[in-house]
């Protein structure tokens, strides 16, 4: 089963919203880091992602890579 941690992000919509939720999930190998948008507002559109990031020793710490 994969435990998801959720992620900080800085980016919000003017009524404290986040643009959208990100997670990530240890995976051999490095990371699954899926993203979701769900819109209660507006009939329940939303909207998501999920890709891998590699990192083997799994040193990532979650926040932005610059």
């Amino acid at each position: 089963m994969l435990e998801l941690e959720e992620l900080e992000q800085d980016i919000e919509f003017d009524d404290d919203d986040p643009v959208f939720h990100l997670y990530r999930a240890k995976i051999p190998g490095g990371w699954l880091v899926l993203m979701q948008k769900h819109n209660v507002r507006y009939r329940g559109w939303g909207y998501g992602g999920v890709t891998f990031v590699p990192d083997p020793d799994h040193e990532w710490d979650g926040s932005s890579i610059d």
